[in-house]
């Protein structure tokens, strides 16, 4: 009989879902210890450590003292550290899984910022919220605090570190890109949307103003600065592009790469512009001359964050005078997961936009999870003596030990199942995404008896249409509580329950409960 329930697809498709999963959330974990923090630029948090000199990682070797020049065994490769006692990093056994579970099961870390500006907390949780999520950390709470008349906000993140939390809260967001335009002394016309008549002397003068070095003025709406005064004339800076410039962020594969270079790796993304803020690129960079013997302006553009440069680039002649909407942005790194941080740390700023004001990190603290890990331990024994009990209770009934078996392992499978995706999904699994996966294992219950009580009834049909009828009344209840959840997706408090509660009921619908259907049609039929 065995050799004939698993020539059925629907079983096939079912046993292929759980061998699936089971590597999902297995494979590749649990091996060495991960870095939380370092002091060392050899080795960053997130890292994983296998070995140090030569010994398999444990806790006894981390905490020995160590002298010179000391190798470090990683995931990524061999590195080699200074050290004087203790080990400049420190480091905590990896997870036996590939779960993401939340801040009430796995802590976190937490930040008390305080705005410049009193009155905008409204406006800069939305944007610190959007930042952190577009970097990857899923499970961010934000909490407005009043404290004798003074606003603060408080950050936790789910599995963060601090120095991710640090990165992320200390950049207010402002980008800009400028490109400089040398003008000789002497009366000298510049082209935009008019025409411009500026002479260079010791200062810039416009219009019957001056401008020294380090004051600013604006034509047709584009703001310049006055840089380097010379014997020779003055650079003027044009500011072409501002962060409210951004319309779009592209890191898929045709338009963003991380490749392998000389000294390490390059990475690059793509950002789509404004119009306006072509517009303004085309009008300044048809001022500006060709480098002689080369395909590229004299100018280049400059990228800044935080009024920090981040690169430089030369721009190509047949870029002279166009309003192009799409520029990229690159850098590089020494490994590829810096690339990877890197490259996503500047994409999250730039999509999130500046905050409203700038802010400072009064503390940063680590949160200890408030249900730990115990409590995924009580919520699974609590499960199976759930399942047991309706075990007994189903072969009290239907007094048929056969369908026992079959009705265990399709329910802590799905459980199974909708672990596994979450992790390629990046999913975090906090208190009220495991109350979904209850409420999920609790209707795959009820469907389970349906097509038990509708196989057992004594009528003028076949099998196969009882099964029909019982999967129509399966499907209409599966689709009346996807509806209903559908809501809650709009409330971030309840956003995990839904979820889990939408992918357990689908996985019951497309892979388990046919399964189970055909197990019971064929014991039946046996």
């Amino acid at each position: 009989m065995l050799s004939k329930i698993l020539k059925n697809w629907k079983i096939t498709l079912w046993l292929a879902a759980v061998l699936l999963s089971v590597l999902a959330i297995f494979l590749g974990a649990g091996a060495g210890f991960e870095v939380l923090a370092s002091a060392t630029p050899e080795i960053s948090s997130g890292d994983t450590i296998i070995a140090v000199a030569g010994f398999p990682v444990n806790e006894d070797i981390l905490a020995r003292n160590y002298s010179g020049l000391t190798e470090v065994q990683l995931s990524k490769g061999k590195v080699y550290i200074e050290a004087n006692g203790s080990l400049p990093f420190s480091a905590q056994r990896a997870d036996s899984t590939n779960l993401h579970f939340g801040l009430d099961v796995k802590g976190g870390i937490s930040a008390i910022v305080e705005p410049k500006e009193q009155g905008l907390s409204g406006e800069l949780i939305p944007v610190l919220q959007e930042r952190i999520n577009f970097y990857g950390l899923k499970e961010a709470s934000f909490r407005p605090i009043v404290f004798e008349g003074i606003e603060y906000v408080e950050v936790s993140i789910a599995g963060g570190t601090k120095e991710e939390i640090t990165r992320l809260l200390s950049h207010e967001g402002k980008f800009e890109a400028k490109i400089p335009m040398f003008l000789a002394k002497g009366n000298r016309t510049i082209e935009l949307q008019n025409s411009y008549s500026l002479t260079i002397s010791d200062a810039v003068a416009i219009d019957g103003k001056s401008y020294v070095t380090g004051e600013s003025f604006t034509l047709d709406g584009i703001p310049f600065q006055v840089g380097n005064v010379s014997a020779q004339g003055a650079e003027i800076v044009a500011t072409v592009y501002r962060g409210t410039d951004i319309k779009a962020v592209y890191l898929d594969s045709q338009r963003a790469s991380i490749r392998r270079a000389d000294n390490g790796y390059l990475w690059d993304f793509s950002l789509e512009l404004s119009q306006e803020a072509a517009q303004k690129f085309a009008h300044v960079t048809k001022n500006i001359p060709l480098r002689a013997g080369t395909a590229y302006l004299e100018s280049q553009i400059s990228l800044f964050l935080d009024d920090t440069l981040m690169n430089s680039f030369d721009i190509s002649s047949t870029l002279k005078g166009r309003a192009e909407t799409t520029i990229q942005i690159s850098g590089g790194a020494e490994t590829r997961d810096q690339a990877i941080q890197e490259r996503r740390e500047i994409t999250s700023i730039l999509r999130s936009g500046s905050l409203p004001t700038s802010i400072e990190i009064l503390q940063i603290q680590q949160v200890s999870p408030t249900l730990g890990s115990a409590f995924i331990g009580s919520v699974l024994a609590a499960g199976a003596a759930g399942a047991v009990g309706v075990a007994l209770i189903v072969l009290a009934r239907y007094r048929k030990p056969k369908i026992i078996l079959p009705m265990l392992a399709v329910s802590l499978s799905e459980v199974l199942i909708i672990l596994g995706i979450s992790v390629p999904l990046g999913a975090t699994l906090d208190l009220p995404a495991l109350a979904g996966i209850v409420a999920a294992i609790g209707t795959g219950v009820d469907s389970q008896i349906i097509i038990l009580d509708q196989s057992a009834k004594r009528k003028e049909e076949t099998l196969k249409e009882k099964l029909k009828k019982a999967f129509f009344i399966i499907f209409g209840a599966g689709g009346v509580l996807i509806a209903s959840m559908l809501p809650l997706l709009g409330m971030a408090s309840l956003r995990g329950f839904a979820i889990t509660t939408i992918l357990g009921v689908l996985i019951g619908i497309l892979i388990t409960r046919p399964a189970f259907g055909a197990m019971i049609e064929k014991i039946i039929k046996d």
